[in-house]
C-alpha cells in the first residue's frame, strides 16, 4: 500500500468472530470445548490481536490471547497475513490453532464488498 492508501486506513480494523475447538482430558462430561475468539486485523499496518471474551466461572485463562503482530502465512510462505486470508465460513491456522470464523462486524462485511 502507498502512503495516502495508509492514511484512508488508519485507525480502521476489521473484526471477525471465531472459535476454535479444544481438547478436553480431564473431564468424562465433555470431549472438546469451543473457545470464542474476536480477531482483529488493523488495516494501517497488517497486524493482527485476538481476544477471548470472558466468561465467568469459565475456569479456563481468558482476555488477550495474541498481543497485535504482524502474522505469517502457517504455509511456508514467510508472506504476511493480508485481508483476503480471512473468509467467514472457513478456518484460519495461526499458531497452530484452527480458528473458525463464523461472522464479522458491518464494517468488515461492507469492506470486502467494495
Amino acid at each position: 500500500y502507498s502512503s495516502a492508501a495508509s492514511d484512508v486506513y488508519k485507525r480502521q480494523v476489521l473484526r471477525f468472530f471465531g472459535y476454535f475447538k479444544e481438547a478436553v482430558v480431564e473431564s468424562k462430561l465433555e470431549n472438546y470445548r469451543l473457545r470464542k475468539m474476536i480477531l482483529m486485523y488493523y488495516l494501517e499496518d497488517h497486524t493482527v490481536m485476538i481476544i477471548e471474551p470472558r466468561e465467568v466461572n469459565s475456569g479456563v485463562p481468558q482476555g488477550n490471547f495474541l498481543k497485535r503482530r504482524q502474522l505469517l502465512r502457517e504455509d511456508g510462505s514467510g508472506l504476511a497475513m493480508l485481508p483476503f486470508d480471512f473468509r467467514i465460513g472457513q478456518e484460519v491456522s495461526i499458531l497452530g490453532k484452527q480458528i473458525r470464523l463464523y461472522d464479522c462486524d458491518e464494517f468488515t462485511r461492507e469492506f470486502f464488498e467494495v
